[in-house]
């Protein structure tokens, strides 16, 4: 199964859970919703839009605009226009690495999903030619730094590198080199937001339930009440306490 595959299964399960637990998620679309300056844009596309929470921020700050929603899973648009009934977006199910789109917008957003494409300069040039004159791409996404204890935790417990899939993630140099290669007026800006958890199955079932899984929770045979005991000791021996870090990137930039 591709990384792609792999991702649009871990949040097709996730759809129904994903909104309870995503109090991350949800900080990082509040965040950029209040970066976006881009006056009175008559178009928008919300790019991975998932449950539509960011979509319903969207509606609320731009009343008129024309609002599009897109993401690569079913279950998750499904869930989104159930949520969005009366805010009048219209939804596709479709692969935003890959759509063919006919259509202009003043701004291009999305909310912690560009992490996960296979070519984001590729995306971007794209997605450059879908903005109107004078439109804007505004977008989060994170950084590798992202469940970094976790990282350091798993390679020690299993004994190998490259455990997390976030360590992949482009950082913020990789990523303004990108952006200024295709942008005018071109800002990336990043917060770095922790969390603490009482045990590390609760911090599990958090990343488990967003779907944010990557190539270390395909094997969910591996977890035993022992290993879990073996990870929690480990933890706390490295940290002194269960915590994660979330590297966020904001980024804009005018055509």
């Amino acid at each position: 199964m591709s990384v792609k595959e792999l991702i649009r299964n871990n949040f097709s399960k996730s759809a129904s859970s994903y909104d309870a637990y995503a109090q991350v998620q949800n900080l990082c679309a509040r965040e950029l919703a209040q970066r976006i300056n881009i006056q009175y844009p008559g178009t928008i596309l919300d790019v991975g839009c998932g449950t539509g929470n960011f979509s319903q921020l969207l509606r609320t700050k731009f009343a008129q605009a024309k609002i599009t929603g897109v993401d690569i899973s079913e279950e998750m648009i499904q869930h989104a226009k159930i949520r969005c009934k009366q805010d009048d977006i219209k939804f596709i199910v479709a692969d935003a690495e890959r759509m063919d789109c006919c259509e202009r917008f003043d701004l291009i957003t999305s909310n912690a999903t560009m992490q996960w494409f296979e070519d984001l300069p590729e995306v971007l040039n794209k997605y450059k030619n879908m903005l109107e004159d004078q439109g804007m791409i505004i977008i989060s996404l994170f950084g590798p730094q992202t469940f970094r204890e976790l990282n350091v935790c798993l390679q020690s417990l299993w004994g190998t590198e490259d455990v997390i899939y976030s360590q992949r993630f482009l950082d913020q140099y990789a990523i303004e080199v990108i952006f200024k290669k295709f942008f005018q007026e071109v800002l990336v800006e990043k917060i770095v937001h922790k969390e603490c958890f009482d045990n590390v199955w609760d911090m599990l079932c958090r990343i488990k339930y967003t779907g944010v899984r990557g190539n270390s929770f395909a094997g969910g045979s591996l977890w035993t009440p022992n290993r879990i005991k073996q990870l929690e000791d480990i933890y706390r021996d490295k940290f002194k306490r269960i915590e994660v870090t979330y590297e966020m990137f904001f980024c804009r930039g005018g055509k």
